[in-house]
This record gives structure tokens, sequence and C-alpha cells, in this order.
């Protein structure tokens, strides 16, 4: 037992304080170094990739912790270059960090800005003339956790959110020839997007095509979810876990998410293996499940508190049982462990909620014809913020996406955070997303909704 409680107090210590920095904005490297133990700043940019299509510029971050570490992923999110919205795929670890010295990400995060996703290339020939850019957004830090560790701070990761706000220098790979090029292509592209323009009105939105679309027609449907429950320990000891993601109205009362929400414990291997050996037990009663409306005000991260909750104004329907399959872990002894736990990537991981009470009109959502056309050149998904923000509005983000074998493979990969998204087809929805490169086409979804009724 003084073991144990040694063990706890030292992993409380060495990573408490990387959950105590949620919101600075990045300024400077001396002042990240002294405001948390991880500090990530953005250090240039380069061209990588210009066409008629898209632009994308590789972005070089650098890293410096205040102890010797370990990182799962680096993601940005909500972000914007020069004004306009960029989407950057996760960068996965591991990422060995050393105390005190400033680390070099092994590779650049892509910043892709699609074209014919904006209503202007001029911030794009700026910023090439200029030699720099602003980018604003979010960016998130996962520090790798031993299990003990997780269940001590009461999290899967020790997540470090940061606002980022920063001048980065942008450089073209060719010199002076290669910058003249670039932006030819741009000019051409603003030329070609004012005729696409021509006939939209500025009531429409600043962002034509699939986004603006899908900021229109399917964000009101949209549902940030907050999930809280706890684990105890054989002495009782309460650790309070966590779990976010998205939801989706597909009618004025029916709700379609991830069974994930309904049980985030037996999805998680680490999580599923301390409850199944038997070293922590779920809690009952303290499993709490609330959904935010797209619009709503939240000044501060998500909580249960308020909202849509489950047995409130919320029923949920009776769920099939889960597919499981079989992992190896390591125990607090360092043994191998077998554990099981439900499967993301499949046909059962889907959960329907029922509202009690009438739900804000929305607009009628389109589902895309069956057989759907694939592949898809661009599909739309959806997350929220985890900052906070004066409003819930959710992030679009913008990818290709193709069948293979009953599954929608996404040519991107995506955070947790995505889990639960409807995928959006210029035609309409053709599935859900439930890990972080699949989801679930929509015919799976319609069988399941109309056996659940």
């Amino acid at each position: 037992m003084a073991f144990w409680l040694i063990q706890r107090t030292v992993v409380v210590l060495a990573y408490l304080c990387v959950f105590s920095f949620a919101g600075p904005r990045i300024t400077s490297a001396a002042s990240q170094a002294e405001a948390r133990p991880v500090a990530v700043k953005c250090v240039d940019m380069a061209l990588h990739q210009i066409d008629t299509d898209k632009i994308v510029f590789g972005l070089k971050l650098v890293a410096n912790a205040g102890q010797e570490l370990n990182l799962d992923e680096v993601t940005l999110a909500n972000l914007h270059f020069n004004g306009l919205p960029v989407f950057a795929a996760p960068l996965p670890g591991p990422i060995h960090l050393i105390k005190g010295q400033e680390v070099e990400l092994p590779q650049a995060v892509l910043l892709t800005i699609y074209l014919h996703d904006v209503n202007s290339t001029k911030p794009l020939s700026q910023a090439l003339q200029d030699g720099f850019a602003t980018l604003d957004g979010e960016l998130y830090v996962s520090v790798h956790l031993s299990l003990i560790a997780k269940l001590v701070l009461g999290s899967f990761q020790a997540v470090v959110p940061m606002r980022l706000q920063q001048k980065v220098a942008v450089s073209v790979p060719g010199g002076t020839l290669s910058k003249t090029a670039a932006v030819a292509v741009l000019e051409a592209a603003d030329v070609a997007i004012k005729h696409l323009l021509a006939g939209v009105s500025a009531t429409q939105g600043i962002w034509p095509g699939l986004r603006h679309e899908v900021l229109q027609q399917y964000a009101p449907a949209t549902l940030a979810v907050a999930v809280t429950y706890s684990l105890t320990d054989m002495k009782g000891n309460e650790v309070p876990l966590t779990w976010s993601g998205v939801a989706f109205r597909v009618s004025p009362t029916r709700i379609v998410l991830t069974d994930e929400a309904m049980e985030p414990w037996s999805f998680d291997p680490e999580i599923a293996m301390a409850i199944q050996s038997g070293t922590y037990k779920l809690q009952p009663n303290t499993y709490k499940i609330s959904l935010w409306s797209s619009g709503l005000a939240a000044p501060g991260p998500l909580t249960t508190d308020g909202g849509l909750q489950v047995g409130k104004q919320l029923h949920a329907a009776a769920l099939p049982r889960q597919a499981t399959t079989s992992v190896m872990m390591l125990a607090n002894s360092h043994l191998p462990q077998k554990a099981k736990v439900d499967v993301r990537a499949g046909s059962n991981n889907i959960a329907f909620l029922t509202a009690t009470e009438a739900l804000p009109d929305i607009p009628t959502l389109r589902i895309a014809p069956d057989p759907p056309a694939t592949p898809w050149q661009s599909v739309a998904l959806l997350r929220f913020p985890r900052l906070g923000s004066d409003k819930l509005t959710p992030e679009v983000i913008l990818t290709s996406a193709y069948l293979d074998h009953g599954r929608i493979r996404l040519g991107v990969n995506v955070d947790s955070s995505v889990f639960g998204s409807p995928i959006i087809a210029p035609g309409g929805i053709v599935g859900m997303v439930q890990d972080e490169s699949s989801g679930i086409p929509w015919s799976e979804i319609a069988g399941s909704m109309k056996s659940s009724e």
C-alpha cells in the first residue's frame, strides 16, 4: 500500500502540471518555456505543392520539454492561414523529447488549402510575396502516459491545449522563378473563382462550395458530445475520466452517435484491461453524457453540466451486443495481459438517442443515394473546439474518401474528437466516422436505426 501511494504521488507531481496550461497564446519561445513544460512553436513553412485544386505548405514545428518524455500526437485544429480555412492532419508519434533541448519534430505538418473552398486566393499570393503568413487556431500536444499515470490523472492522454496566433515565415523552394510561377497559378485561380461567385450574394457566406453547404445545411444538426464517468480502485479511491466526440440529428427527434460515447471504457484497451483485471471497477451512477447543440454559447471547455442529457431530455435506444477483439497489454507488473475491447470499426458501434421534448428546428438533411458514388474527391467531416469559444461552431474538415470492403476509408487521419461526425459528400450524408481513418456507410446506419425503432 505504501509503495502504491508513493508511486501515485510521484506520478501526480510529475504530470499534473501538464493540465494547468489551457488557454495561453503562443507568443515567444521564452514565454512558452516559462509557461508550460511542453512548449511547441512554428518555425517556418515552405510551399510543398500547388495546382488548380489546392495549395499545400509544409509547416516545421519545434518542441521544448521541461522533462524527458514522449509525444503520442500533435494536432492542429480550427486553423486559418491569413484568414483562410486550413486542414492539418495529426502528426503521429512517438516523438521523443529530451529535457531542456529544443527538438525539431521529425516531419513537417502538411497544411492544405483547397482553392475551390475559398472566395479569393489573394491571402495566399500575399503570403508568398511578403514571405510570411499569420496562423490562427488551436494546437494540442498529447503526452504519452503510463496506465498508472492515466488513471491517476483521469485522462486517456495528457493533452496540452494551446491557442495559436503566430506570424510564420513562408518560403518557396526554387527561388524567384518558382515564386513567380506559383503567384501566377494563384492569380489565374482567383479569376476563375470570381467567375464562379459572380451570382453568389454576400448573404450566402464567405465560403463557397461544399464547406458553405455543410455550415448552412448540416452544421445546425450536429451536436458536441461530452461524457464523464469514474473508476474506483480496490481502496475506493475515485478516478474521474472523460470522453468527447460528435453526434448529429437525422430527424426532429432522432440523434445518431457512436456507441463509444455510451460506453467509452469498453473501447479503450488500457481502461478495459484495468477493469477486467479487477484493479479498478466502474463506479455505478457516475456515467453522465450531455449533448450541446451547434450555435449555443460555450464560454469555456465543454462539460456535462447543462446541454441535453441522456436520462432527462434524451432517451437511449437498446443497443446490440458489441463485437469484441482481444489485445495484449503490459500490466502494472510489466507482464503481458490479455484484454477484450469493443471494436470501433464495426457495424455495432452505433447508438441512437430520442428526444423526449421538442428540439429546435433544423434544415432537412440530405442522405446520399444508395449505392453511393466512389471515390469521393471531397467529403466533409465536423469537429468541435476543445478550448471553448463564444459559440459552439464546428470546424469543417475536407478530405477525399473511398469505399473499401464495406468501410469508408478517409484520405486523412483524424483525432478522436471527430468520432461520430457525419461523413458528408456533395450529394448528402454517406456515413459516420468511427475511428481515426474510417467510417461506417449510411446503409448500415439506416438498417440499425430501423431495427431499433
